[in-house]
């Protein structure tokens, strides 16, 4: 089995966020509030934003 980069996993491992909340909604009836949506969006795109940084900086070298 080959190992992937970092950088490169990082952005799927967040999608665990929009999981939590949609078991939280499924099974407690939990609704999150807007800072924790906010807080989620910036997550994952400022390590969207640094894979896809690494990847250009990677391939030019």
């Amino acid at each position: 089995m080959k190992l992937a980069e970092v950088t490169a996993l990082t952005p799927v491992e967040f999608t665990k966020l929009i999981w939590v909340a949609i078991f939280g909604f499924l099974l407690f009836g939990e609704i999150p509030d807007w800072g924790v949506w906010v807080g989620g969006a910036l997550i994952f795109a400022a390590t969207t934003y640094m894979s896809l940084r690494e990847r250009q900086l990677n391939g030019k070298n």
